[in-house]
This record gives structure tokens, sequence and C-alpha cells, in this order.
């Protein structure tokens, strides 16, 4: 399995994205280089567990806008990865501590899915409960207003 890494900075990354990624990701803009220096693909790792583990943390006190608001953030970092181009070797290290970074991502996301299963079938109750009542206004000519 190779291991890549970005090549393209992000200017719009989120403002949960620590500075140190931002700055590593955008520093061939900044500098006017041509090809932007590469980010560090275990940084970027690193960022992607601290960002779940702070997503866990608003699902368990039911912060959901905080929640979505950091699924932002971690979302341009897995772009950020997606959108590799250039295969990076890792010394054997580095490798492992991706390993244990990606099974810290998945568990968190993991959990976080466990929390936030039940509140989105709550959601979707009340949304059909409402879609419901909106048919039987309009079938018997009841104004919402």
């Amino acid at each position: 399995m190779s291991n890549i890494i970005n090549t393209k900075p992000d200017a719009n990354i989120d403002a949960s994205v620590s500075p140190g990624i931002k700055t590593s990701m955008n520093a061939g803009v900044n500098a006017g280089i041509r090809q932007p220096p590469l980010p560090d693909v275990v940084a970027l790792y690193e960022e992607v567990a601290r960002i779940t583990g702070n997503m866990l943390s608003a699902a368990h006190q039911q912060d959901w806008e905080q929640l979505v608001a950091l699924e932002a953030g971690c979302a341009n970092c897995i772009e950020s990865l997606k959108g590799c181009t250039v295969p990076v070797m890792l010394s054997e290290e580095a490798r492992l501590q991706k390993v244990s970074l990606i099974k810290t991502i998945l568990a968190n996301d993991r959990e976080i899915r466990k929390l936030t299963d039940p509140w989105m079938q709550h959601v979707a109750h009340l949304l059909e409960s409402a879609h419901a009542q909106c048919r039987v206004n309009k079938r018997y000519g009841l104004d919402a207003s």
C-alpha cells in the first residue's frame, strides 16, 4: 500500500484545523514557490484523530452544532489526504504510527455513530410527522399560519 499526500494547498481550510497543519499545507503559496512543500502525512492523520476525538466529545455532550463544525474541519483534512498525488515512503515507525492513528480515527467514528444514530432517527421521525401533518392540512384546506 503506497502512502500518498496532497500537493495542492487548500486555502479554505476550516478553523478547526490546527495552525501547524495549515502552515505546512500552504507554505508553498505564501513563499511564492511553484511546488508547495509536501505536508507531513502522519501530521495530517494526527490532525484527523485529534478532530475526531473532539467530535466524539461534542457528541457525548450532545453539542450537535459543534459536531457539525468539527466535521467540516475533519473533511478538509481527509480531502487533503485523498487528493494526494505524490507517493511518500514512510519509515517503519511512521507507518506503524499511521496505522495506530487510523485505528483511533475508526474507533472515534464508530463511537460517534453510536451516539448520533438515535438522534438522527428521532429527527427523521419528527420530520416524517411534520410531513404527515402538512399532508393532512393540505388535504383538508387547513392553513398553517
